[in-house]
């Protein structure tokens, strides 16, 4: 790939959006790309968790290109394309974490919006300055999940930079960290996360969002289900058997 980097170490999958030259913006080969690297990520039993990254400290990524944008006659068309690039576009059941350097706007903010977890650097930048540029952000009606209302409609309206400590205060962020440090800690959430049994995750995570639409008895009666599949698991025997031993239980995803 050119743009985008597809690299696994053991159980984690790093992303990188590598486009440093142009603040890591997003052309239609890079959106591509991305999306291929999910459709990669969520097919590989041997890859349990991904970290979203970029390269270089100025930018995780400013959004899209632009200038190739103006070019693209077929609206539509690259409208599904920038849905695309979004993990939540292929139902991703393996949790995902957004290392956020530099700026981080417009469509960058919904990409890491879209990831499960976000730990950002101390001066990184969140905005979406769409407004500015006679742009509505498609994603608009989404902001309400993730942020209050007032906040959100703020961030819109204005173009406005949401400070980093402002961000971690509303649970938008999980962490904020010295300058340099944000891929090393992403690593560290994922390590932490695979030290789990990769099967209950998945499902943990499927319930979770699930369950965000779903009344209370509807999330019961899943979790129901879930605990009789995870149940009849080896990974269950596993998981009582290195109890009993104190040590760390060998998953077998299974």
């Amino acid at each position: 790939m050119e743009f985008i980097k597809y690299v696994q170490k053991d159980r984690i999958v790093t992303i990188t959006i590598d486009r440093p030259d142009r603040l890591n913006t997003l052309n239609s080969a890079a959106q591509e790309e991305l999306a291929e690297c999910w459709k990669t990520f969520q097919k590989d039993g041997s890859a349990w968790v991904a970290i979203l990254t970029s390269t270089g400290d100025r930018a995780f990524t400013v959004g899209a290109d632009i200038k190739e944008v103006r070019k693209e006659k077929d609206e539509r068309k690259a409208f599904e394309a920038t849905l695309a690039i979004s993990p939540k576009n292929f139902d991703i059941d393996k949790p995902i974490i957004c290392a956020i350097k530099g700026l981080c706007l417009g469509l960058g903010f919904w990409l890491a919006m879209d990831c499960d977890f976000r730990i950002a650097s101390a001066d990184a930048r969140l905005g979406i300055p769409e407004n500015k540029i006679n742009i509505s952000p498609f994603f608009t009606g989404l902001l309400a999940d993730h942020l209050p209302p007032a906040i959100a409609l703020e961030l819109l309206l204005t173009g406005n930079d949401l400070d980093v400590k402002q961000a971690k205060e509303l649970g938008f962020l999980n962490r904020v960290v010295p300058v340099g440090e944000v891929e090393q800690e992403a690593y560290k959430l994922a390590e932490a996360i695979c030290r789990n049994a990769p099967i209950a995750v998945r499902r943990t995570k499927d319930l979770f969002y699930q369950s965000l639409t779903l009344s209370r008895n509807e999330s019961f009666e899943k979790a129901f289900v879930i605990s009789e599949e995870l149940g009849k698991m080896v990974d269950r025997a596993e998981a009582i058997k290195a109890f009993r031993e104190k040590r760390q239980p060998e998953w077998k995803g299974r």
